[in-house]
C-alpha cells in the first residue's frame, strides 16, 4: 500500500519521473506550496541535479 493510499501526501523523483512532473515537484518545493510531507530522491537525481547546476 502506497503512502498516498494512507493519507500521506508523498512524491518521488527517480528516472522514471516524467519531465512535467519533475517540474511541478521542483515549483511546489521552491515555492513552500502543496501539501507535500515526504519526498523520495534516488542518489541518480541528486547527483544529475548537481551536475547540471553546480552553484546551487
Amino acid at each position: 500500500m502506497g503512502l498516498e493510499a494512507l493519507g500521506i501526501p508523498a512524491h518521488m523523483l527517480t528516472s522514471t519521473t516524467s519531465a512535467e512532473e519533475e517540474k511541478l515537484i521542483y515549483k511546489a518545493l521552491e515555492k513552500g506550496e502543496g501539501d507535500l510531507k515526504i519526498l523520495y530522491v534516488t542518489p541518480q537525481k541528486i547527483l544529475k541535479k548537481i551536475i547540471s547546476n553546480p552553484k546551487g
